[in-house]
């Protein structure tokens, strides 16, 4: 059952379906909001007392659906909402509140589309930002491990270094030690055979016993030099060089001791050889008168031998004391050379 009114604000007659009652609607003429009353509250258009007059007549026509008067030029019924052109159902107030519906679900849509969309955004946004800062944390992961890997490395390179240094040192000393080693052993093999000469001499050695020692001796001493030369320790130790000198010199003193024995050995048998010459010659001179000069002359030979003889001795005896002394001297070297080995 429709509901028919007037306007409050313009009197205009409006027409509503039941469903709008309670409703607010827009007033076609004046476009003033009013409320719908209810069914039993309705009222209807005041019907004219007055007959119309012919201006007013030819002005207005029937409505060929609901049969009410409307204006001459309209094309929308004002009651029954119909379109006059096409004699379809125009919409009307009734179908406002399907209209605001449909308008409130519109605009709910769009608020629920811009609502997800910011959700979206904002999780898209948050998630982008773990991405970068999870990024981030790798790439100073990346950072950290290949700063730990340099670290690593240089350490390793630094404890290969510090190792290899450790090494060639341990090796340089390990080459030092057998070099002293073999220096020691050397020349005391040496002061051995000094030693051995020595105490052959305290006790009494025959010139022919003597001459091979000394042969030992010189391999031995030559043995000392060519040990410290090799191992360098001769030019880099004034203790090795001056112990090999004090060999060196010892074994000078037994060998030019041995050339003065032999010297004297030498002016002895020039005095014998002079007295067994005299001997065979003097029957001779005695015969012919020249005794007397012979013997002079076999005099005087015996005499220079005897003077070489001597001289020979003094030297032989001097070279064997100084050799004993520095043989003294020579063992005191090789102790403190121990010692600074030691060290």
């Amino acid at each position: 059952m429709d509901i028919a009114f007037n306007c409050d604000h313009c009197g205009q007659s409006i027409v509503v379906e039941e469903a709008g009652a309670g409703l607010v609607a827009q007033c076609p003429k004046c476009g003033q909001s009013l409320r719908v009353p209810s069914a039993a509250a309705g009222t209807f258009p005041a019907i004219p007392t007055e007959s119309p007059s012919a201006n007013s007549l030819s002005d207005t026509k029937e409505c060929p659906f609901c049969a009410e008067t409307i204006k001459k030029t309209a094309t929308v019924c004002r009651f029954c909402r119909c379109d006059l052109t096409t004699g379809k159902p125009s919409v009307g107030r009734s179908q406002l509140p399907i209209l605001r519906t449909v308008a409130v679900l519109l605009l709910l849509a769009i608020f629920a589309g811009g609502y997800s969309s910011y959700i979206f955004w904002k999780d898209r946004k948050a998630k982008n930002e773990m991405v970068a800062a999870s990024e981030k944390a790798a790439e100073e992961k990346k950072r950290v491990d290949a700063e730990a890997v340099r670290a690593a490395e240089k350490a390793a390179e630094d404890k290969r270094r510090t190792d290899a240094e450790a090494a060639a040192k341990a090796a340089e000393e390990k080459k030092k030690q057998e070099a002293r080693g073999r220096f020691l052993a050397s020349v005391s093999e040496a002061m051995v055979e000094l030693h051995a000469l020595r105490s052959a001499l305290d006790v009494g050695i025959s010139y022919n016993d003597y001459s091979p020692k000394i042969l030992v001796l010189s391999a031995k001493r030559d043995e000392c030099l060519r040990v410290a030369r090799e191992t360098e320790l001769y030019d880099s130790n004034t203790f090795v060089s001056a112990l090999c000198d004090k060999v060196q010199a010892i074994s000078v003193d037994y060998i030019e001791a041995r050339d003065e024995w032999g010297l004297e050995f030498r002016c002895r048998e020039e005095a014998n050889q002079a007295q067994l010459e005299f001997h065979s010659r003097l029957h001779g001179a005695a015969s012919s008168g020249t005794g007397e000069k012979l013997f002079e002359e076999t005099k005087s030979k015996i005499t220079e031998a005897a003077e070489k003889e001597k001289a020979a001795l003094r030297a032989k005896l001097n070279k064997w004391a100084d050799a004993l002394k520095q043989i003294d001297e020579a063992d005191a070297m090789i102790v403190s050379l121990k010692k600074q080995f030691s060290d």
